[in-house]
């Protein structure tokens, strides 16, 4: 049977994952949306107060609280999830930038990274820049680290098994390897699926979604039945690297006519440059052009693949919403309206109802803080969750990750 330190766990991330939907609530509001008796759901919030997990949000003003909801009678006290204490250090190594930020246990709608520098070219230059570029408080320590990296990530391990665009991580334990800056455990998360985390976490009543991300590469992630998808393998997601029939670009994965060489920012450059000889090879001028004369046949005939590639995966998982982000975010509307309609087209949710396409920022940041939240701070085991339902499956409620 679960034990009662693991029933607790369960019952602070109900209390944890409510407030991450409302944002405010006095306990009795908590005792509601939990399905706890008011004095598990009090006693709960206590302990979460004394460990300032939560705060009293009645000290705070607060624009952004919720103030829609009738109030009947005297209030109880208004608790939020923490937003002063620092509790973890998130991560994020890019292609180019790697970036850092101090972060408290409340997830935060737009990435605000306070600290950057260039993705050093090894693992001993990673440690000496961050080492210089993040100043530590001894008296504030850390719960964890969080890492979102990049390419085929084992995230129990701490490692990436694949990284085509930083090859040394390739050869390095990342967890281990922060554990001598660092006086922290370490969480890995592969970058897209600490968006998708982030999208959950920040979204936690929309539907299941395939997320999709347009940068350095095209990866994706996916959230069945309101959870993260984890499948028997780490390899999941990679819609970068389908092969595209015709294309004879070289992938920095070692394989040949991969679609992120047509639909990352860089191969969209290529692209364009190979039908304007004399243009600038530059972002900027992909942008002028798509400004000037809308979309040409260089852009179209990639938004017709990527539509493709994209409405094949939505059908494997069955899922009717796709999430875009990245540089989508950075052209005229009408590209993404293309890209929409070929996602549409090419998804069988289409002959039964509408497929919803949703361009959204990047929520890696918030991904983090809830991997952190599920994996260190209330860390429950899959059976203590099935025993605490009965004995079936763990309800999605209950789960941040």
């Amino acid at each position: 049977m679960a034990t009662p330190s693991s029933l607790r766990r369960i019952n602070q991330r109900k209390v944890v994952r409510a407030l991450l939907s409302v944002g405010t609530a006095s306990r009795a509001d908590l005792a509601r949306l939990t399905e706890l008796s008011q004095p598990t759901a009090g006693k709960i919030v206590d302990d979460l107060l004394a460990a300032s997990v939560l705060e009293d949000a009645s000290l705070v003003i607060d624009p952004s609280a919720r103030t829609d909801r009738p109030k009947i009678g005297r209030p109880g006290t208004m608790v939020r999830l923490n937003r002063s204490r620092t509790r973890f250090l998130a991560i994020e190594m890019g292609v180019v930038r790697t970036r850092a930020a101090y972060l408290p246990v409340a997830a935060q709608r737009e990435d605000q990274w306070t600290h950057e520098i260039p993705t050093p070219k090894s693992p001993e230059e990673l440690l000496a820049k961050l080492g210089k570029a993040l100043p530590r408080d001894p008296n504030m320590p850390l719960d964890a680290i969080l890492v979102s990296m990049p390419g085929v990530v084992d995230e129990a391990g701490g490692r990436s098994l694949l990284c085509p665009n930083i090859r040394w991580m390739e050869r390095v334990n990342i967890s281990r390897l922060l554990r001598g800056l660092f006086d922290a455990p370490t969480v890995v998360v592969q970058e897209n699926r600490a968006m998708a985390l982030g999208q959950l976490a920040l979204d936690p009543d929309g539907d299941d979604f395939l997320l999709v991300e347009l940068g350095d590469g095209v990866g994706g992630a996916a959230v069945v039945r309101g959870r993260l998808y984890n499948g028997p393998l780490p390899l999941s997601g990679e819609l970068g690297h389908t092969p595209i029939i015709g294309n004879v670009r070289k992938c920095g994965c070692g394989s040949t006519g991969c679609m992120e060489t047509l639909l990352s920012q860089s191969g969209l450059i290529s692209s364009f440059a190979e039908a304007n000889k004399k243009a600038p090879k530059t972002w900027a001028a992909v942008k002028k052009e798509v400004e000037d004369k809308g979309i040409r046949p260089w852009l179209s005939k990639s938004l017709e693949v990527a539509g493709a590639t994209i409405a094949g995966a939505m059908n494997v998982l069955g899922v009717r919403r796709v999430v875009m982000s990245g540089w989508i975010n950075d052209l005229p509307e009408v590209v993404a309206h293309q890209l929409s309609s070929s996602i549409s087209r090419g998804a069988m949710w289409g002959r039964f109802g509408e497929v919803a396409v949703d361009i959204s920022d990047k929520h890696r940041m918030a991904g983090l803080v809830w991997a952190g939240l599920d994996r260190v701070m209330f860390p429950v085991s899959d059976e203590s969750m099935a025993r605490s339902n009965g004995g079936g499956v763990a309800e999605d409620a209950t789960a941040l990750a």
